[in-house]
């Protein structure tokens, strides 16, 4: 039983290891991406604003904010990432703008082409890749102008916008 004692602590510190090995990748799998749930504006969870972000799926599509006087000689840039599946628009302005003065905040605004009235999405919250805002809308909303802007009530957004663009509405699928 001595000749075999040596074997025995080498075979114990061998499948340490490997039950280490198992458990640290079974931690580091991928979660499921979840999507979210209702009709009105909504936030869209990390995975959704990550894949947006970075734009690494070629369904996205991408318009660019463009900026307003207001900047004047700031270098800023900005980028609206969107995508149209299941009835939703879900989308992500990104952009690089200094820190807001105090008191104030950076946020996103729409308002259908059809429509008058101007409509505050979400705020920019500053992430590692600038400020960035996303939601998810009906997708007949579209088009729809977006506006950056610092202005906390719809009769301030375009004196008070930074970025400016517009969505078109989705191209039809034809049938053949």
């Amino acid at each position: 039983m001595k000749k075999y004692a040596p074997y025995f602590l080498v075979v114990i510190i061998g499948l340490t290891l490997v039950i280490l090995f198992y458990r640290w990748q079974a931690a580091n799998q991928p979660k499921p991406q979840i999507s979210p749930e209702g009709i009105s504006i909504e936030d869209l969870t990390p995975e959704e604003q990550t894949d947006l972000v970075q734009g690494g799926v070629d369904d996205y599509q991408e318009v660019q904010l463009k900026p307003t006087g207001l900047l004047g000689k700031i270098a800023a840039l900005g980028t609206l990432r969107y995508l149209v599946e299941n009835g939703k628009f879900k989308f992500s302005a990104i952009t690089q703008l200094p820190e807001p003065e105090v008191g104030k905040s950076y946020s996103l605004w729409i308002h259908p082409l059809n429509s008058k009235r101007w409509h505050k999405v979400t705020g920019l919250e500053l992430k590692k890749g600038g400020f960035i805002g996303s939601a998810a809308l009906p997708a007949d909303i579209l088009p729809v102008e977006v506006v950056i802007s610092t202005g906390e009530e719809p009769s301030q957004v375009l004196d008070q916008a930074l970025f400016k663009a517009t969505v078109p509405a989705p191209e039809e699928q034809s049938g053949t």
